[in-house]
């Protein structure tokens, strides 16, 4: 959601890159990161440290109403396990990039990522645009944007870009339709609104990272509790005198110990 802060006479927009893990979006964040001259993106890990939480840019662009503008450019954790953490990010994106694999080698991953990003959009679905981004176009058996979007069930109106991340190629193009769906949706509220209607709290990475942690259990790194352990029942079956002639004449039978081996010295 953008936020006004009238201090610094600044509208601050979240861009959030979604998306299932190893897709590209850190890899998005750290192309334009260079193209812009910025510093590298910052990775704000889970409580203990082991997996990365979401990545976080800023990049400042234009003017708006007089105001500048800052882009939050935010990736989502892309583990399914943090899905509490996702969820709360994406519901506070003023846009979405959707980065995918165009092979869709791990097609029912993408399908449940673009189901819950549905539930999470669930009430702000016509005010929070989406664009796909159909990366590794190197990659054999590549399907075109196109392709990815009806396989994907994205309405025929969602913006389709080709990529490939890792070289820079259609990062710059995605970002720009982004940034244009964010401004056109910025412009038509402030017209309405007035600029001072958004005016709020700005938000951090840090202050972001602490929300998450406090949500999801799974973003501090607790495991999820285990059922109790219960014994198998064995089943009793009736021992006959033989064996317990056997068994008490091992248990009265002298220990055995081994001989003590020499030690030996280097």
């Amino acid at each position: 959601m953008t936020i006004y802060d009238p201090s610094r006479r600044e509208l601050v927009v979240r861009l959030v890159y979604d998306g299932p893990g190893r897709a590209g979006k850190s890899t998005n964040l750290a192309m334009l990161a260079d193209r812009y001259k910025l510093p590298r993106p910052t990775e704000f890990a889970t409580g203990d440290g082991k997996s990365t939480l979401f990545d976080w840019v800023d990049l400042r662009r234009g003017r708006i109403a007089g105001a500048r503008v800052r882009f939050q450019l935010v990736a989502t954790p892309g583990q399914l396990i943090l899905g509490r953490a996702r969820e709360h990010i994406l519901k506070s994106a003023d846009a979405i990039v959707f980065v995918c694999d165009a092979t869709l080698s791990n097609e029912h991953t993408i399908l449940e990522m673009i189901a819950s990003l549905r539930e999470a959009l669930a009430d702000r679905a016509e005010t929070t645009p989406i664009v796909l981004q159909a990366n590794k176009q190197d990659l054999p058996g590549a399907l075109s944007p196109e392709r990815v979007r009806r396989k994907l069930g994205l309405p025929r109106t969602t913006p389709c870009l080709r990529s490939q991340a890792t070289e820079g190629l259609g990062v710059r193009e995605t970002l720009s339709r982004a940034l244009a769906l964010c401004n056109k949706q910025l412009d038509a509220t402030i017209r309405e609104h007035g600029i001072e209607s958004l005016s709020g709290t700005v938000e951090t990475g840090r202050a972001l990272r602490d929300t998450l942690l406090s949500l999801d259990p799974r973003a501090r790194g607790a495991s999820p509790p285990r059922p109790p352990l219960v014994p198998p029942r064995v089943r009793s079956e009736p021992v006959s005198s033989s064996v317990q002639h056997i068994l008490l004449a091992e248990d009265t039978a002298p220990e055995l110990v081994s001989p003590r081996r020499p030690t030996l010295r280097a």
